[in-house]
This record gives C-alpha cells, sequence and structure tokens, in this order.
C-alpha cells in the first residue's frame, strides 16, 4: 500500500498577531531540494505537501516582512508549523 502524502500547514503573521498575506512559503529537503511552494492566503494560512515522514525545512519570505527558515520533522499526520516574520529580520535554524 502506497503511503499517502503529509502536509505542514500553519499560520504566518507578525509579531503583533497580524497575517502576512503573499508570504512566500517554500519547503525544501535537507539538502536544499525544492518541494512544494505556495502563497499565504490573506488570513496568512498557507499547506505544503510533504511526500514523506522525516525531516524538511519549511522557508517563509514576505518583502515587507523579512524571512524565517526552521527544520521541522513531520511524522504520519500533518504538521502544525505557524510561522513570525520580524519585518527586516532574517532568521535561520539549523
Amino acid at each position: 500500500m502506497d503511503q499517502a502524502a503529509s502536509v505542514v500547514h500553519g499560520f504566518v503573521r507578525t509579531p503583533e498577531g497580524e497575517p502576512v498575506r503573499g508570504a512566500a512559503v517554500t519547503l525544501l529537503t535537507p539538502g536544499g531540494r525544492q518541494l512544494d511552494r505556495v502563497v499565504s492566503l490573506a488570513d496568512g494560512a498557507y499547506v505544503v505537501a510533504v511526500p514523506s515522514p522525516g525531516t524538511c525545512l519549511p522557508a517563509v519570505s514576505a518583502s515587507s516582512h523579512g524571512a524565517r527558515a526552521a527544520h521541522v520533522t513531520v511524522g504520519e499526520g500533518p504538521h502544525v508549523h505557524d510561522v513570525e516574520l520580524t519585518p527586516g529580520g532574517v532568521d535561520v535554524v539549523h
């Protein structure tokens, strides 16, 4: 039986809790290969597809709100990963 793909989903927000619309959310392998890419909705929501369980790197950026990336480990089911973007900030966690 084939294993169903999972997802990483959540919201992109400012430190004040305001949604960030139009943020680019790119899901990468630990080696840097792109798995999926979407743009956050008006409420800051996003969903990216994960082909199989394991570690991946959601990288989120918006021109007026900075960028942030952090490794997450996805199991059998959906993984919630909310992101806070700080204007002018760049934060990459290895």
